[in-house]
């Protein structure tokens, strides 16, 4: 809603104050909206790519998230929670709904969670951040258990929020020192720091290993597009808060398809989920849906040739 003598230009982004008022909706304070020239969450995931330019640094944090990727997320039905929990841990509305969808080589994870903000993209371009430590009413971190979706993925995609950015293991960029490292702002801004820091840096880039050297999965690249490929799936047809979807293989795809059959197989796992309503794999053809009445709690288990309902107490 917007003051009949105040107009705003589609497409364009305003920054703006609020004034809360109890039993009410806020308002915006007119005098305090401002158009702003650039694309701010475009802006934020740039500051998030450029912050990593020590390459030392990098080495040694590429290191430790190969070897969390080892000991934690050897599972793929526990990579599947974990991005279940963290649509759990923050609904974007009363009951959420998960939904999973695949087409060719992309594993695609579509939910009600509440959308992404600076603290969720923070926390998940971070090594060990997150944005529920602290916090009794969620189930471990969104930073450290995102970080599943890499054990498989050599792509992770991530719509929500205003956001739209990649990890990529394989991007060209990770291969070029000097572009990685030398093309920012900050060089564009200071130019005497270019010539200061390419001798500070010259023994590492002598030893660089491309992207084995870069930590990717902490490395957000924006998109202004996504690929082709989503446009034939759920990806593109659901309009979730938050959409992810991870480039896995096509040879993986069906160890994915067999750890959801093997979650499902015991429906009452939603029994454990504080805000999640439903469960769904149309590749599956399984849905599993929660109904909370009075003090009894239903679980219902549909899938393709048969159904299967239980309720509990």
């Amino acid at each position: 809603f917007v003051s009949p003598k105040l107009e705003l230009k589609a497409g364009n982004y305003y920054s703006f104050s609020i004034k809360e008022i109890e039993g009410k909706l806020p308002n915006a304070l007119p005098k305090s909206i401002q158009e702003l020239n650039i694309n701010p969450y475009k802006d934020y995931v740039r500051l998030r790519f450029e912050r990593l330019n020590n390459p030392e640094a990098n080495k040694m944090i590429a290191n430790l998230m190969r070897e969390i990727g080892k000991g934690m997320y050897s599972s793929k039905q526990r990579m599947i929670f974990e991005l279940l929990q963290n649509a759990d841990d923050a609904p974007g509305k009363e009951k959420v709904e998960f939904h999973i969808d695949i087409n060719g080589p992309y594993f695609f994870v579509m939910h009600d969670g509440a959308p992404f903000n600076k603290d969720d993209v923070e926390a998940i371009t971070s090594a060990a951040e997150s944005t529920k430590r602290g916090d009794n009413k969620k189930t471990g971190y969104k930073g450290i258990g995102f970080k599943s979706v890499f054990t498989d993925s050599t792509e992770v995609w991530i719509k929500s929020g205003g956001y739209q950015f990649a990890f990529q293991r394989n991007n060209d960029l990770f291969n070029d020192f000097d572009k990685f490292y030398f093309s920012s702002e900050r060089y564009k801004k200071y130019p005497e720091l270019l010539e200061e820091d390419k001798l500070k840096y010259r023994n590492q880039r002598l030893r660089f290993n491309g992207s084995t050297d870069i930590p990717w999965q902490v490395i957000p690249l924006w998109h202004d597009h996504l690929p082709a490929e989503f446009s034939d799936s759920n990806f593109n047809n659901f309009n979730n808060p938050v959409q992810f979807a991870l480039k896995i293989g096509e040879y993986n795809i069906e160890e994915y398809k067999s750890a959801i059959d093997n979650i499902t197989k015991r429906p009452q796992f939603l029994l454990f989920l504080r805000n999640t309503s439903k469960f769904r794999s149309p590749k599956n053809g399984v849905t599993v849906l929660r109904k909370d009445i009075n003090q009894v709690i239903e679980i219902v288990k549909t899938q393709r040739g048969e159904d299967d309902k239980q309720v509990y107490y």
